[in-house]
């Protein structure tokens, strides 16, 4: 054995004997195909295929709704900056739109702001959608807040929805629903 004294050793100086190296700990190897842990007992559930799918029990498995119904849009929360640039762009590339893509924007009662393609305003080099100064005017967007984004692909198009018009909608359905639970 080794003794080791010092700066690594005891802080008295003294020889002191260096237990023996730690095992690491690491799990043990999953299943390749089902990618459970091999010593969590489990309960078969059989698919289709003739594959055995192994779940650890206790652990339910949700069911997902149909994804068809919203596979055509694409919603993201994101802050407007200074200049008007929206910051996330997943829902540009969502629709297919890229850096200098031409978009049209108009201002519908909401106020929504709605962008197809063709127009004048072009998405900027770095792949952002600025909205001018004179839409977020007119919508009451201010640098900082933050905008609904919904990105439809079948109709091609992209909504701008501010909280403040989003409040007004929710208020307006708990409106309309609230008036109709008293019948």
């Amino acid at each position: 054995m080794v003794a080791v004294s010092g700066r690594y050793g005891s802080p008295r100086g003294e020889n002191v004997v260096p237990r023996a190296p730690l095992s690491p700990i690491a799990p043990e190897p999953a299943d390749a195909i089902t990618g459970v842990l091999r010593s969590q007992p489990a309960s078969p559930r059989h698919l289709g295929t003739g594959v055995e799918l192994r779940t650890p029990p206790g652990l339910p498995i949700p069911v997902l709704p149909d994804a068809a119904h919203g596979a055509g849009t694409r919603c993201v929360v994101t802050p407007v900056d200074r200049d008007g640039r929206l910051a996330d762009r997943s829902a540009l590339t969502f629709l297919g739109w890229s850096a200098g893509q031409a978009v049209e924007l108009a201002i519908e009662p909401g106020p929504v702001v709605v962008a197809r393609t063709g127009g004048s305003v072009r998405i900027n080099p770095r792949g952002h959608l600025r909205l001018p100064l004179t839409v977020r005017r007119r919508c009451r967007i201010a640098t900082g807040d933050r905008v609904l984004v919904v990105a439809n692909q079948r109709r091609g198009e992209l909504l701008v929805i501010p909280m403040a018009a989003l409040d007004d909608m929710v208020a307006a359905y708990r409106q309309s629903h609230d008036s109709g639970a008293g019948r």
